[in-house]
């Protein structure tokens, strides 16, 4: 019985900020499962950040220090005492209920449905990194304007100012989107 812990509840449970979960998560290698729109970390996960916060709190260590091949073990055998506080704060707020029907009948059968959707969003294939400059292209040839958003998913950086480069690429501010900057793209002859 697998149980998942929302990523949102990380920094509180660390008591850390928003970037300083996200360079854990990244420095560990932990990519979080999302369902029906809420990112998750599985048990596994969950105790290795756990490892890697008493190391960098109990133990002063600096995280590229990190071993997280003997970190479960060395968490496994601290006191209780600090596991113990830490779980007051905890809320595990998708369990074996959401993963496993609740009937007698059922009971301990898996939902297939949402498994394969945990596998599939596991084993989606790497994006290549030329894909956002073909879909920055795109969208320069059918002239569609992109929200400041929509560009930084795209390039990595927000734009700023009233034309900004990037790559091939040119951004003017054209507008609003929503509550959203536009941004027309062209690209360097």
């Amino acid at each position: 019985m697998t149980e998942l812990f929302e990523v949102a509840k990380l920094k509180e449970r660390y008591g850390i900020k928003k970037q300083a979960e996200i360079n854990r998560r990244k420095h560990l290698g932990i990519k979080p499962t999302k369902i029906e729109g809420v990112y998750y970390v599985t048990e596994q996960q969950l105790k290795l950040l756990d490892a890697l916060d008493h190391w960098i709190t109990n133990q002063g260590g600096k995280m590229a220090d990190f071993d997280s091949s003997l970190a479960v073990d060395s968490l496994d055998s601290t006191s209780g005492h600090d596991r113990l506080a830490r779980s007051k704060n905890q809320e595990l707020v998708y369990q074996e209920a959401s993963l496993i029907e609740n009937t007698e009948e059922t009971e301990n059968q898996p939902n297939w449905e949402d498994l394969i959707r945990l596998l599939a969003d596991q084993l989606q294939p790497a994006r290549s990194p030329l894909q956002n400059w073909r879909e920055l292209e795109e969208a320069c040839e059918k002239g569609w304007l992109l929200t400041t958003q929509q560009v930084y998913e795209l390039v990595g950086s927000k734009p700023h100012g009233a034309t900004w480069e990037r790559g091939a690429f040119i951004f003017t501010k054209a507008g609003k989107i929503g509550r959203e900057i536009a941004w027309e793209i062209e690209k360097k002859v």
